[in-house]
């Protein structure tokens, strides 16, 4: 009888202790996405940072996003208020660091980007 036990819980611990062993990330730029934009004005900063409008009014909601891969081609818009391109992706989630003071943007895996 001890010994069917002592199986019983060897086996039921190997069964709860195993994990997967690559298991999906979920954020950064493997994630999962939390967000799609679609055909979105966007102004590019360089270093592969946006910050991309919601409308079309000045004072609308903005996100700020880093490519996850980033094309050299990209042009830095004039200034900080030039919408220069014309953007659709996936929003995916920063790794948490620890606490820290500074806003960190999410990633942005781009599925179209046009300039305009």
């Amino acid at each position: 009888m001890k010994t069917s036990s002592f199986l019983v819980f060897v086996l039921m611990s190997l069964a709860f202790s195993c994990k997967k062993k690559n298991p999906e990330p979920e954020c950064g730029c493997d994630g999962k996405p939390f967000k799609q934009v679609a055909n979105l004005e966007a102004t590019y900063h360089g270093h592969g940072n946006f910050t991309i409008y919601d409308t079309s009014d000045s004072t609308s909601a903005r996100t700020g996003a880093v490519a996850c891969e980033v094309d050299s081609t990209w042009q830095k818009a004039e200034n900080y208020k030039v919408r220069n391109y014309i953007i659709s992706g996936d929003l995916k989630s920063t790794c948490y660091s620890g606490e820290s003071l500074v806003a960190i943007p999410p990633y942005i895996t781009i599925t179209s980007i046009t300039k305009k």
